[in-house]
């Protein structure tokens, strides 16, 4: 085949090679960026619940409308249905993902940690609660949290 840009030296072999050898190092850069990512603080794996449970949904539509139940209540209901299949994510086994529910317990009065695993955990979920509410739903967490509604059915 002929070089089709004159100006340009053809590429040799061993360019070739060393190209290849760069992309291949690059995309095992990337691979091991993400799976870097992909960790807990704490070492655990992040489940990732990508759905909108309608449910929760109308939860969220009552309190972002000021009706009788608020974000607390949101929160609540979210912790009272964490153990049910339904909110298991698509990305954790069942068992994975009680384990999990039980390494909630070592973050659940921690704010900034419980944030981050509700952000990672359920995207979807806290794209719909204010950030100005943040501390009323978690506060409902952590009352379902408190009354042992938590766990795995």
């Amino acid at each position: 085949m002929a070089n089709s840009f004159p100006d340009q030296p053809k590429q040799q072999p061993d360019d070739k090679q060393r190209v290849i050898e760069r992309v291949r190092r690059k995309i095992e850069e990337e691979a091991a960026r993400r799976r870097a990512e992909a960790r807990e603080p704490g070492g655990g794996t992040v489940y990732v619940h990508r759905g909108l449970p309608g449910f929760i949904r109308a939860q969220l539509r009552t309190a972002s409308r000021g009706g009788s139940s608020g974000y607390e209540d949101a929160g609540c209901k979210l912790g009272e249905t964490l153990g049910s299949d339904s909110l298991c994510p698509i990305n954790a086994e069942l068992h994975e993902w009680a384990e999990e529910l039980d390494r909630l317990d070592t973050f659940i009065q921690d704010d900034e940690l419980l944030a981050k695993w509700l952000r990672r955990t359920f995207p979807r979920v806290m794209d719909r609660v204010p950030k100005s509410r943040m501390p009323q739903f978690m506060a409902g967490l952590r009352r379902a949290h408190k009354e042992g509604l938590i766990g795995t059915e």
